[in-house]
């Protein structure tokens, strides 16, 4: 993860997200990483609305709207509000990767793999 801002935070994330109904996902994200030579810390809470939830193969594109919250070492803490907008591959099936930038504190690029657990009634 990536954000380019007035001060720039590098680091990894690790996430976990639930899709409430057919086309809605909530996400939680927290990341650790490096801003301006200091520890640093990131959290986000999103929901996301995907296009083609069930599609198999191909990409569909997905949008969200979130808070999140960055801190670093010596440095106040800021929230913010984030837009996001990026697409998946094949969120039907149990793995994809994933390409997401948002705004909100700077600009952020995510890039990455989701691995997908379907309830089976």
């Amino acid at each position: 993860m990536g954000v380019l801002a007035s001060r720039d935070f590098a680091g990894a994330e690790i996430g976990f997200a639930v899709r409430p109904g057919a086309q809605s996902r909530i996400v939680l994200r927290s990341g650790f990483g490096s801003e301006a030579g200091a520890a640093a810390f990131r959290a986000e809470a999103a929901a996301q609305f995907v296009l083609w939830p069930l599609a198999a193969s191909g990409v569909t594109p997905c949008a969200g709207l979130g808070l999140a919250v960055r801190s670093a070492e010596h440095t106040h803490g800021a929230g913010f509000l984030v837009a996001s907008v990026g697409v998946e591959q094949a969120p039907g099936r149990t793995r994809g990767w994933y390409v997401d930038a948002a705004v909100g504190g700077g600009f952020r690029l995510l890039l990455g793999m989701r691995w997908r657990w379907f309830h089976q009634p």
